[in-house]
């Protein structure tokens, strides 16, 4: 964590008055890094944003040395896929459909080793909600069962099925967090589940 932590001070110290989440840096980067090479006008379409916003971000970012511009558009440099590489080490952002839904739309994180900070999972609804969410289910992988952080109880016997969806998808390692946040649109679930997966990636950590 410590390429982004680093890129984040600096981010701030330069940003103004800029306004925007360390969910919408980490988006534009995640989706850049993705796509290769990217425009305002596909990360204003994907992320809800004006693109005046978008183009002052993206001029932050070219001063920070994460991005370049180029005739079709802009792509990562060598930093930037260091920063994006650092976090898509801890945090997956999944790509399924599933039945918890708390909200219309929903979106599904996993949070790798942050077991031990998850106390109640409440903490973590309320962060959903603060950064534009509807709602939020925060589970535990521990000792090969998905289970409800504030009961211990398995969550299979209430979703059933959820764990083999998930494995079929990627790994579990002991310790993981899911988080599945609810958003009144696909963005405000996504924006708010990313966010808060980050605090808690960021929690009891400094800066070097």
């Amino acid at each position: 964590m410590d390429s982004w932590r680093r890129f984040i001070q600096r981010f701030r110290e330069i940003s103004g008055r800029l306004v925007c989440t360390e969910g919408h840096l980490y988006l534009i980067l995640f989706l850049t890094y993705e796509k290769g090479l990217t425009g305002r006008y596909y990360l204003k379409n994907k992320l809800g944003m004006g693109e005046a916003t978008i183009r002052n971000i993206l001029d932050r970012l070219k001063k920070l040395g994460v991005i370049e511009a180029l005739r079709g558009g802009h792509r990562l440099t060598n930093k930037g896929r260091e920063i994006v590489e650092d976090i898509q080490n801890r945090l997956v952002i999944m790509d399924m459909d599933t039945e918890i839904k708390p909200g219309r739309h929903t979106s599904v994180f996993i949070i790798r080793e942050v077991g031990d900070k998850i106390k109640s999972g409440v903490e973590e609804r309320d962060n959903v909600i603060k950064y534009g969410g509807t709602g939020a289910v925060v589970l535990i992988y521990r000792d090969g069962r998905i289970i409800f952080p504030d009961s211990g109880l398995d969550a299979e016997k209430w979703y059933p099925g959820f764990k083999m969806k998930l494995l079929e998808k990627t790994e579990l390692q002991d310790g993981d967090v899911i988080l599945i946040t609810g958003g009144e649109n696909r963005f405000d679930a996504l924006l708010s589940g990313v966010n808060t997966s980050l605090e808690l990636l960021m929690k009891g950590q400094s800066l070097k």
